[in-house]
């Protein structure tokens, strides 16, 4: 529920009061000499569309004030012929929460390269504790989120500051990361490093989710620092391995130009997700500018015009990504299908030999497939040598592929059973 109030010259009480009228809305009013005071209280979704209305014949630009606050109770509300596309809050208190959320300042630096430190701390050490850490801290959010507020809401000053601040963080993130790994000389690349050095569409469904999520808690008034965790999962950790990516280039490490490269695909895939899908989620619950028809107009024609951008370089940077994810996947089930027949064989023909282990990897781009093949007997024979070389080519035959067959005979003890008795 909320409280609007308008204060207004005398002279423009009847031109506020007909407008209200128009929208069904009950109200009391306050007269002086010079000033009146309209009050009026209504839903929250509602707020917009009173305020739409009483900017557009001048309240708070030609002349008056208006002010919108929280009410705990109010005993008879009205409600707007009009009704809202979505139950939401109104554009001016999404801006109160954000704009103060993208600014640029000395903190967001501070709470940037705190975030920073501690998402390369948990990335060195493959810490999943320190990383979440990392994310809980990182301001990332008003930033990125006030970069699509401003292109929807055509608001120049709110987009820039917005742009600016995402900007420096993520190049704060990358030094921070570069600097601190510096420090820790004996770091090698983890399993969370080499994890965000080479992303697939998972990362891709992640960042849509997050630009999504965030949007909702935008415009429901959801406590904005839950949502932040996610959106700095995606932003933290690869800008920060691109820093550290930079420090192993230095050693010499052979993954670094992999780390570098597919971490700033990450890092790019993730910002231009989440700047769409918010762009594109306030595009469809009517946040629009608070301004003249014409003017509203022009702004959804230019929000148009960068969605699109955003749209088409998403698509370009992610179409590698999905290449190599169709790619793995079909890989994976290549691999899969060559174990249903290397098993089908051993069962067919050597009843007596126990699988121990079996792992297939196929190198898609040389054609070469490696077998890696424990076997459990009872006794080493002459005969078993051969299970290789068939088996080598069964799989090459079938599969059109060059096959190398790592295979290791385990010999198994006899069961031996025991009677007990008293």
């Amino acid at each position: 529920m909320r409280g609007v109030h308008i204060i207004i010259p005398v002279d423009k009480e009847q031109m506020i009061i007909k407008a209200l009228e128009n929208l069904n809305l009950k109200y009391e009013k306050m007269t002086c000499s010079e000033t009146t005071l309209i009050m009026l209280s209504i839903s929250d979704e509602h707020v917009e569309t009173v305020v739409d209305a009483i900017r557009k014949i001048g309240v708070g630009t030609l002349y008056g004030s208006y002010q919108v606050y929280t009410l705990e109770f109010a005993a008879e509300t009205t409600a707007p012929e009009v009704k809202p596309k979505t139950r939401r809050i109104s554009r001016e208190e999404i801006l109160s929460d954000i704009w103060p959320q993208a600014e640029f300042n000395k903190n967001y630096i501070i709470a940037t390269i705190l975030a920073s430190i501690l998402a390369t701390l948990g990335l060195l050490t493959d810490n999943i504790i320190i990383t979440i850490a990392s994310m809980i801290i990182a301001p990332f959010f008003g930033p990125i989120i006030g970069v699509s507020l401003g292109i929807v809401l055509n608001i120049r000053e709110l987009r820039s500051e917005s742009f600016k601040s995402e900007v420096v963080g993520l190049i704060t993130s990358v030094l921070t990361g570069f600097f601190f790994s510096l420090m820790l000389p004996y770091s090698t690349p983890t399993s969370r490093i080499l994890a965000v050095s080479y992303p697939t569409y998972i990362d891709i469904m992640f960042a849509i989710t997050a630009g999504l999520a965030a949007s909702i808690s935008v415009i429901s008034a959801t406590p904005l620092s839950l949502v932040g965790v996610a959106i700095a999962a995606s932003l933290v950790p690869p800008a920060v391995n691109i820093g550290i990516g930079m420090t192993f280039a230095l050693r010499g490490e052979p993954l670094a130009l992999s780390m570098i490269l597919g971490s700033a695909q990450l890092l790019t895939i993730n910002v231009l997700a989440i700047n769409t899908m918010s762009l594109v989620f306030f595009w469809i619950v009517g946040i629009k500018p608070a301004e003249s028809i014409r003017k509203e107009i022009m702004a959804r024609k230019m929000a148009m015009r960068r969605l699109l951008g955003l749209t088409l370089v998403f698509m370009i940077v992610a179409a590698p990504i999905l290449v190599n994810t169709i790619n793995y996947y079909h890989e994976k089930s290549l691999e899969s299908q060559m174990k249903n027949d290397i098993r089908k064989f051993i069962k067919t023909y050597y009843q007596d030999i126990v699988i121990i282990n079996l792992d297939i990897a196929h190198d898609r781009i040389k054609n070469i497939t490696y077998v890696y093949l424990d076997l459990g007997v009872r006794v080493i024979s002459d005969d078993y040598r051969v299970i290789a070389d068939e088996i080598a080519q069964i799989i090459s035959m079938k599969y059109k592929t060059n096959v190398i067959v790592f295979m290791k005979l385990i010999i198994i003890s006899r069961e031996v059973s025991a009677l007990t008795g008293f």
